[in-house]
């Protein structure tokens, strides 16, 4: 539920801190005094859009806060636990904030975490629903109409089931259709796949072969200067004269001779032996080397044209000489792909015939389930409009087959209202006047508030056009409403207000020549004379204060028991 809400320099409200109740909560207020302010504050928590034109005059921020108790709330808990959101703190808790910056712009943040405005969108409908006083314009569309249906119904589940299968069936015949365009330019693109393959194909470039190619290449190709210098190393480790080991042989034969005198020196001859033997082995390798080595012209020209083939054809391809294996590997699964396409297209046909009959026998499943819940809303809808001065109406949901599959299945929910006896039944949008249009909103929306699973709701104004008997009998099934769930509800009619258990009164104020906006929670008396305020009009007479007392004590001592 909603706890409390802060806003300051939004609009003409310099500051304001409302702490809410649960049950019933009302605000009233002349007209102009500033409530629509107070919603379209909450709606910013909500997830609307911000502007400049919300910014108190010569102010640069404006900031918003509301506080939500989420005890007994598991579902939007475990949502901010999922997005990371949660007070550790407090985990049964939820602070949104919103700042507009005069220099243009807004932040969001839910329990201090700066996070984007679809997020908090996401969380505010989970937290409260809006009925507005423009909601029974929505009411004369169809789609609309459809989506009080499966919220009543709690459609959820089989919505979503519907949803996928139609996604999977539109991109299978996507696929279908793509695949079929492909066909008609088919063969060309086979010719070239063909040609382009039969180039590479001659070369079979391998993975990682280009590396080996150039190695051995450069071997090759200087193979002479190679066995020149090997030899040269050879005469120096082993020549006739003056070679090394001819001079490793004379230091170790000297120094031999003097471990007769120093035995020190026994270690350094062991060097020199260990040096001899090193050179001797490393000639023994390069005579294996200049054995195996010879130059070859044939397997060197071989590697040029290998080589130049890699090049070339990287090049007229537009690729790196060491995508050319990759490259060969795609141009053959194209190819296989084209060669194939016709089995393809047998393949998606048999999938979209499968994937036509799930999505019809779901589409059939949720259409049952919404004329069993049609008849359901029906009845409740009509129990609630006999309460609110309407006792003749007669309400019907009547179903209209789409002849295509849709993503919200197969079914057009039209609303139908006859408001007088004998009249005949039509749609709600060409039968009902403004008053009675009002009337059937508030019914319907009574009669689905507690299938939102939001545990705030909101109604702005939607009695609007109705007064008398009906206006409290209107209050009383808000405040039985209230029984289940937190109600707030913006009225101009004394009977609604007399029937909340905390009343707000929402006045604007001049001094010095600027305006402001407050909101007070108003005592017993002061609650005595608002609700006079409401019945009397201009002249509030003592006759009018003992009406006001009146109402509000039937209203607290006696309660309606409403479908």
């Amino acid at each position: 539920m909603l706890c409390y809400l802060h806003i300051h320099n939004f609009a003409i409200i310099q500051h304001i801190e409302i702490d809410f109740q649960s049950h019933l909560s009302v605000l009233t207020g002349e007209t102009g005094a500033g409530k629509s302010i107070l919603i379209d504050a909450i709606g910013l928590i909500l997830g609307d859009r911000a502007n400049l034109k919300m910014l108190r005059k010569n102010c640069k921020r404006a900031d918003i806060f509301a506080g939500f108790s989420l005890q007994h709330q598991l579902a939007i808990q475990d949502w901010l636990t999922q997005q990371q959101l949660t007070d550790e703190a407090s985990p049964a808790t939820c602070i949104i904030r919103r700042t507009i910056q005069s220099g243009g712009g807004s932040k969001a943040y839910i329990n201090n975490f700066p996070v984007s405005l679809q997020l908090v969108k996401e969380l505010g409908e989970k937290l409260v629903n809006i009925h507005g006083q423009h909601t029974h314009q929505l009411l004369s569309k169809s789609v609309y109409q459809r989506q009080l249906l499966d919220t009543f119904a709690q459609h959820d589940t089989l919505l979503h089931q519907v949803q996928h299968s139609y996604q999977t069936l539109l991109q299978l015949q996507e696929q279908y259709t793509h695949l079929q365009t492909q066909q008609e330019h088919r063969q060309q693109r086979y010719a070239l796949l063909e040609f382009q393959l039969e180039e590479l194909a001659t070369l079979n470039p391998q993975e990682n072969e280009l590396s080996q190619l150039e190695e051995e290449y450069r071997i090759l190709s200087h193979s002479q200067q190679l066995q020149a210098g090997v030899e040269n190393v050879q005469q120096l480790l082993h020549g006739e004269q003056q070679s090394i080991q001819y001079a490793l042989y004379q230091c170790q034969k000297e120094l031999e001779s003097l471990t007769q005198i120093d035995t020190r020196l026994h270690s350094t001859v062991e060097l020199l032996n260990q040096a001899i033997i090193q050179t001797e082995e490393a000639e023994n390798e390069l005579n294996y080397y200049l054995q195996h080595t010879e130059v070859d012209p044939v397997q060197l020209q071989y590697l040029e044209e290998r080589l130049n083939h890699h090049y070339r054809l990287a090049k007229k391809h537009l690729v790196d000489t060491d995508k050319l294996p990759a490259l060969y590997q795609n141009l053959q699964q194209e190819l296989h792909s084209l060669s194939h396409s016709e089995e393809e297209l047998i393949q998606l046909e048999q999938q979209i015939e499968q994937a036509t009959k799930e999505y019809y026998h779901r589409a059939k499943k949720l259409t049952q389930s919404r004329q069993h819940f049609a008849q359901q809303l029906q009845d409740a809808v009509m129990q609630h409009l006999q309460h609110i001065g309407m006792p003749h109406a007669r309400f019907q949901i009547q179903f209209r087959a789409k002849s295509i599959p849709h993503h919200n299945g197969m079914d057009d929910i039209i609303f139908y209202i006859a408001t007088n006896p004998g009249q005949d039944m039509g749609k709600l949008s060409e039968i009902a006047s403004g008053g009675e249009l009002s009337r059937i909103s508030l019914a319907i929306a009574v009669s689905t508030a507690g299938c939102h699973h939001t545990p705030t709701l909101i109604f702005d104004e939607i009695d609007v056009g109705i007064g008398g008997g009906v206006a409290e009998q209107v209050g009383k099934m808000l405040r039985l409403l209230a029984q289940q769930t937190q109600v707030f509800c913006i009225t101009h009619q004394a009977q609604v207000a007399s029937q909340a258990q905390q009343h707000f009164k929402v006045a604007k104020r001049t001094h010095h020549a600027v305006t402001q906006t407050q909101i007070n929670a108003l005592s017993s008396s002061q609650r005595t004379e608002e609700i006079a305020r409401m019945l009397g009009g201009l002249e509030i007479t003592q006759q009018t204060r003992f009406h006001a007392q009146e109402m509000l004590d039937r209203a607290q001592n006696k309660h309606l028991n409403i479908g």
